[in-house]
């Protein structure tokens, strides 16, 4: 990631680079910082993991943001596709 963030800045595209050793790296930390900063909306690409995004709906919902959260291209299934599959 760092050097994906060393390569936008390259791009002269504003980044704020977050080390996993800080405490905003921890998503139930960084929201609050993100709406304190006036973030409104924040885009994101599907997680893929369900508890790391229900930690981001739940504080983002807490801080009043809004989530748009984009299909990931990691897959060639969507979940749309799969939820023939996985029907309760």
């Amino acid at each position: 990631m760092k050097a994906f963030s060393d390569f936008l800045l390259g791009q002269k595209v504003k980044v704020y680079y977050v080390p996993s050793k800080e405490d905003v790296s921890d998503i139930r930390k960084l929201i609050p910082v993100l709406a304190s900063e006036r973030v409104r909306k924040i885009i994101l690409l599907d997680p893929t993991d369900n508890w790391l995004e229900m930690r981001i709906r739940k504080t983002g919902r807490q801080e009043g943001l809004e989530l748009e959260i984009l299909e990931s291209q990691l897959f060639f299934n969507s979940k749309s596709d799969l939820e023939k599959y996985f029907e309760t």
